[in-house]
C-alpha cells in the first residue's frame, strides 16, 4: 500500500483533500475502487490522520443491487477496517427504464443525505486516473469542451466537499493494490454497461493508444490543462 499511499501524499498537498479531525463519507458501491479508497482511508487514519472518523454508505437500487451475500462481504471487509456501514434504500422505482443519468443522481443525492445527517463534511469517491481521462474525453466528444473531475470540489456553499483520493491512480495499479490485500470486486453486473457512453469512450483510448503509444499521456496533459490541474 506504500505507493498508493506516496501518490495520495502527492494528490493531497497539492489540492488538501483531507485534514485531521473531519468526517468523510466514503460511498462504496462494491467495485475494486471504492474498496481500496476505504482501505486506503484505514491506513490513513492508522498512520497520519488520528482523528479522522470515517463512515461508509451503500445505496441500494433493486434493479442492479447487490445481493445480500455480497452486502455481508463488504459489511464485514468493513467492519475488520473499523469502518461503520450502511445501506441507503434508493427511492427510484425499480424499473427497466432507469439510466445511468438517474440512477447516478439518486445515488449522490442519498449519499448527501445521509452525509448532513450525520454532520459529516465529506464525501470520499473512488474515481481513478483512467476515470478522469474518460470524463474528459466524453465532454470533448459531446460537448466541445475537456472538463473533467476534480480532485476536490465544494457543494452546498461549503457544507460539503466532494474529495478523490484516488484521482491519479491509474485503474491497473488499483487492481494490484486490491489483490496485495486481497480485495476482490463485489460489484453487481448493471444492465446498462454495456451500452453506455463511458464503454465507448473507453474503446476509443484504446484504439487510440494503438495508433499512438503515447495517446493517454498525450491526453493527460491536455485535460490537465484545460482544467488547471496537475493529476
Amino acid at each position: 500500500m506504500a505507493s498508493l499511499v506516496s501518490q495520495f501524499d502527492k494528490l493531497n498537498s497539492q489540492y488538501n483533500l483531507i485534514a485531521d479531525n473531519q468526517k468523510i463519507l466514503i460511498a462504496v458501491s462494491g467495485g475494486i475502487d471504492s474498496l481500496v479508497l476505504s482501505r486506503l482511508l484505514f491506513e490513513l487514519r492508522l498512520a497520519e490522520f488520528k482523528n479522522l472518523e470515517l463512515l461508509a454508505a451503500y445505496v441500494r437500487q433493486k434493479s442492479v443491487a447487490l445481493i445480500n451475500e455480497a452486502l455481508k462481504e463488504i459489511a464485514d471487509l468493513l467492519a475488520d477496517w473499523q469502518i461503520p456501514f450502511s445501506i441507503l434504500d434508493s427511492e427510484l422505482p425499480e424499473s427497466s427504464q432507469i439510466n445511468c443519468y438517474a440512477c447516478a443522481r439518486e445515488r449522490r443525492k442519498r449519499l448527501f443525505q445521509f452525509a448532513i445527517m450525520h454532520d459529516c463534511n465529506a464525501i470520499a469517491f473512488g474515481h481513478n486516473l483512467d476515470d478522469y481521462l474518460e470524463t474528459g474525453l466524453m465532454n470533448l466528444v459531446f460537448k466541445g469542451n475537456l472538463e473533467s473531475l476534480q480532485p476536490v470540489q465544494i457543494q452546498l456553499g461549503g457544507r460539503i466537499r466532494i474529495v478523490r483520493p484516488l484521482l491519479n491512480w491509474p485503474k491497473k495499479h488499483i487492481r494490484t493494490s486490491g489483490r496485495a490485500y486481497g480485495i476482490k470486486s463485489i460489484a453487481p453486473v448493471c444492465p446498462m454497461a454495456s451500452f453506455n457512453k463511458r464503454q465507448d469512450i473507453n474503446a476509443m483510448i484504446t484504439s487510440f493508444s494503438r495508433l499512438n503509444r503515447d495517446f493517454r499521456s498525450n491526453l493527460r496533459r491536455a485535460i490537465n490543462h484545460w482544467n488547471q490541474l496537475s493529476i
